[in-house]
């Protein structure tokens, strides 16, 4: 049992590192975004394309029964933090 814990523990280790790259990507992407959207003049917020998307993640969520009030929050403060970067991109 508890080989089997610490194997369940290093794949959610290994999960979490993979996690952690894709925010670094999705970071670099929206400082890429902020750029083109300040050359176009247009606002960083996108309310449109912001719920298109929350859209398709909660169809994803329900699809994969992951609970809807953990990908809210969690794409939540990954947007907060990428409006932050467009902004920050754009006062460079």
């Amino acid at each position: 049992m508890v080989s089997e814990l610490n194997e369940l523990r290093m794949q959610l280790q290994q999960i979490d590192e993979q996690l952690i790259r894709l925010l670094a990507q999705r970071q670099h992407i929206s400082r890429q975004i902020g750029r083109v959207k300040h050359a176009l003049h247009l606002d960083i917020e996108q309310a449109q394309v912001w719920e298109e998307q929350q859209q398709q993640r909660s169809y994803l969520a329900t699809e994969l029964n992951v609970d809807q009030s953990l990908i809210t929050s969690v794409f939540d403060e990954i947007h907060a933090f990428s409006k932050a970067i467009q902004q920050q991109t754009q006062s460079e």
